[in-house]
């Protein structure tokens, strides 16, 4: 069974209201939720950034599960208690809708197929909305921890003998403090020298 697009859209607002998260639709994608945390913040804004996030991440599983599980187990549980009235009320209604069931038992059989789809329904839905916010924070981490360990890569790379490997790295992040300077990101010029002086010769 499934539910038409005004009532699947009604379930997903009251999804993200339950949770407390933001539409998705005030940051469509990642990589402009990264670029406007880039342009507006210098790197030990970034680090400071990311380290917050790490913390609500990890709080955030904690309650994704708390919630996510706890909303499962009563539905699982208000689809038992409606099936054990059913079958002390009308024997066999639900599993057969028998004769002993009739009209009730050929109601009650698709309602509760519908409580446990709904159930199915609302995990799918609740684990897509946070796994939407995660990725957006974790992909400005990402980012931010590439570019910091860039250097000593490039320079790891070069002692193992991969030059063309550095080589790419280094271009990579030039690239990326290119962007960043545009932008007015304090701390790129260390970030840089770090750079130079570990692909020197490249």
């Amino acid at each position: 069974m499934s539910l038409p697009p005004s009532t699947s859209t009604s379930r997903s607002a009251a999804l993200r209201n339950f949770y407390n998260l933001t539409p998705s639709t005030s940051t469509p994608t990642p990589e402009s939720h990264i670029a406007t945390l880039l342009s507006n913040s210098s790197i030990t804004q970034l680090l400071n950034t990311e380290n917050a996030l790490i913390e609500e991440m990890r709080s955030l599983d904690a309650e994704r599960k708390a919630l996510v599980y706890d909303n499962y187990s009563k539905l699982i549980a208000a689809t038992e208690t409606i099936r054990r009235m059913t079958s002390t009320a009308l024997p066999g209604a639900v599993s057969s809708g028998g004769a002993g069931g009739g009209t009730t038992g050929g109601t009650l059989g698709p309602a509760v197929a519908h409580i446990e789809e709904v159930a199915g329904t609302i995990l799918r839905d609740g684990e897509r909305e946070i796994q939407r916010m995660r990725v957006g924070k974790e992909g400005k981490g990402r980012v931010v921890r590439w570019v910091l360990d860039a250097p000593e890569l490039v320079e790891r790379l070069r002692k193992e003998g991969r030059e063309e490997d550095a080589g790419r790295v280094w271009k990579r992040l030039k690239e990326i403090l290119g962007v960043w300077e545009k932008k007015g990101v304090e701390g790129v010029e260390e970030v840089r020298r770090r750079g130079e002086k570990a692909a020197e010769g490249l």
